[in-house]
């Protein structure tokens, strides 16, 4: 006997408060209905069709799970994020069908679209063997590697000072959508999994995140009034206060003339003044630009490894086909 039989959910807005205490009993911190409702109501994303709600026999909302569906590198690859809690007495069920319902979907997007498709997990932290073993056995494959890497508190930050022509901004608004956008896109084109980043999406982020801090968003201007690079940064409330420059770049063109060492420096510099007592990042190994080497001269070092899953057409196309069991 089959011990789980999902009960799907018509997702409705209705839901988002149980939703947020499901996202929080699973991520272990603290998540508003604001939040969910900004991760759900991403432009891009069909709540209809691209959100999975499973309900026990009660119908009382136990997991959920969404998909971003965008064109990468040819093919159509959606990035899975689910929220399960992992003390649920159904855990393993409950994740196995929120994969079969990637896969189901995914297999529509091929069907319609005529394209091949993938599917691109999260992010796994070296001690999620569970997770991993997990990925593997449903037929994920290891797609990428990065390095967490933590600044030594006694670093001293590089220097931030710029060239004539250039400063620093804080907080781009709703009216630099198209220019930021642009700079956004030809930074991060030659990064993987890219996609472009579309002003509909910009917009979302500085009108609907709660955690948006436009302090934290920095980004090299010039006297043309063109961005150079961008730098978004986070910082917890707790003490004491962790800071993570959640990512970074400079626009292709402008590389190699020291810009993207003086915004970290200013990133640094910023996150300490904020109070930041520890600072982070994720570096991804295999990165084109010499990204790595630059966050080690600044006193960065590797803390742990976190890996990326993929599950490409094939397994998709297998998958489709299961139930739960």
């Amino acid at each position: 006997m089959c011990p789980f039989t999902p009960k799907y959910l018509r997702f409705t807005d209705d839901l988002i408060p149980a939703l947020a205490e499901i996202a929080s009993r699973s991520g272990g911190e603290p998540c508003t209905p604001a939040k969910v409702s900004y991760e759900i109501h991403m432009p891009g994303i069909d709540p209809s069709r691209d959100v999975v709600v499973l309900a026990d026999e009660a119908n009382a909302p136990v997991a959920y799970a969404w998909m971003h569906i965008h064109g990468v590198d040819g093919i159509e690859q959606g990035l899975l994020l689910a929220r399960v809690p992992s003390a649920h007495e159904l855990y393993e069920q409950l994740r196995r069908e929120i994969v079969l319902w990637a896969a189901r979907r995914m297999q529509e997007v091929t069907d319609q679209t005529g394209r091949r498709v993938s599917i691109i997990g999260r992010h796994l932290g070296q001690d999620d063997e569970d997770e991993r073993t997990f990925l593997e056995t449903v037929g994920f494959r290891l797609a990428r590697s990065y390095h967490r890497m933590r600044l030594d508190p006694a670093a001293k930050a590089p220097d931030d000072s710029l060239p004539d022509g250039l400063e620093y901004l804080h907080g781009p608004q709703l009216s630099d959508a198209a220019e930021f956008v642009a700079m956004f896109n030809e930074t991060w084109i030659d990064h993987f999994g890219f996609h472009p980043l579309t002003e509909a999406v910009f917009r979302h982020d500085l009108e609907n995140d709660p955690d948006y801090d436009g302090d934290l968003d920095m980004i090299l201007k010039g006297s043309d009034g063109r961005f150079v690079g961008f730098s978004y940064c986070s910082l917890t409330d707790d003490e004491p206060r962790e800071g993570e420059v959640v990512i970074i770049g400079i626009r292709r063109g402008f590389r190699g003339r020291g810009l993207g060492r003086a915004l970290l420096g200013h990133s640094i510099c910023h996150l300490r003044a904020r109070g930041a007592a520890q600072i982070e990042l994720i570096v991804d190994t295999d990165n084109s630009t010499p990204a790595e080497p630059l966050y080690q001269s600044a006193g960065f070092s590797t803390i742990a490894t976190h890996r990326r899953y993929l599950l490409d057409h094939d397994g998709i196309i297998r998958l489709a086909t299961l139930n739960a069991c």
